[in-house]
């Protein structure tokens, strides 16, 4: 059977793991977590924002679901987050925070 061409060479710089599956799941299920947790949002609530059930959610955050373009792109826009930034190896929490900051409305002694 003939090889890919680029078969054993890492295409526009991308090191060798992004070809592993499960890694990938791990790190875009860390990077929601992380979302859910500095955004303060409950599942439900993050379920909610992203249009998708709760039992969806569950599974993406376990890495049992496979998650299509267009979901990255939903979550992309939902948080203000490249959806390549989901993937990143090193996903900076600093980053998350300056963008919440940005996309959220300010307190009020109402809301605290």
């Amino acid at each position: 059977m003939p090889q890919h061409p680029k078969a054993g060479k890492h295409a526009a710089g991308l090191a060798p793991d992004w070809d592993d599956a499960e890694r990938l799941h791990k790190r875009l299920s860390n990077a929601l977590i992380r979302i859910r947790d500095v955004y303060g949002l409950t599942s439900k609530e993050m379920a909610e924002r992203l249009d998708v059930t709760e039992s969806y959610m569950s599974q993406v955050f376990n890495g049992r679901r496979d998650v299509r373009l267009s979901m990255l792109n939903r979550i992309s826009k939902a948080f203000d987050i490249e959806a390549f930034e989901l993937l990143e190896d090193k996903w900076g929490e600093a980053k998350l925070r300056r963008r919440r900051r940005k996309t959220t409305r300010p307190r009020t002694a109402a809301t605290e």
